[in-house]
């Protein structure tokens, strides 16, 4: 009777040994796992991470390019006239109108620049709508090129 006792005991053992190992592999292997997930979590947030930084110091450049151009657009403006964006300037800089026709205005207006003819202006007037109106044919010829863009 003591050795049928002492067997039952003995193989309660050995099972509950060969059973512990058996949960101690599956723990490791669910450990493993997870450290994997946190290691490739991790990974993806540190990415994510130097991409905002990127794109953070890329915001701060133009910030202050945008900075630097009005300050120059400032200090070539009187401050007396209205803030505008230049399209038309003079080659010097110094005259800058919203349309060609203002800026050829003040042009004339300026004694330092030589007094232009009407006939002059007509033509340089000429030169530009042909210019612009070429531009524009490029532009209709690319898009019956690609009908599915409209």
């Amino acid at each position: 009777m003591e050795n049928l006792v002492l067997g039952f005991v003995l193989g309660a053992a050995i099972i509950g040994f060969i059973t512990l190992i058996v949960i101690c592999v599956r723990l490791l292997y669910v450990l493993t796992e997870t450290a994997t997930i946190v290691k490739s979590t991790y990974i993806s947030v540190n990415k994510i991470e130097q991409m905002s930084q990127a794109t953070m110091q890329a915001c701060e450049n133009f910030v202050d390019a945008l900075s630097d151009a009005l300050k120059d657009q400032d200090s070539k403006v009187s401050p007396m006239s209205p803030m505008m964006f230049k399209m038309f300037s003079s080659e010097d800089g110094k005259h800058t109108a919203p349309t060609f026709d203002g800026l050829v205005e003040k042009m004339k207006k300026d004694p330092t620049y030589q007094q232009m003819s009407d006939n002059d202006i007509d033509e340089l007037r000429k030169l530009f709508e042909d210019n612009s109106n070429d531009d524009d044919d490029d532009d209709d010829s690319d898009e019956s090129n690609e009908p599915w863009k409209k």
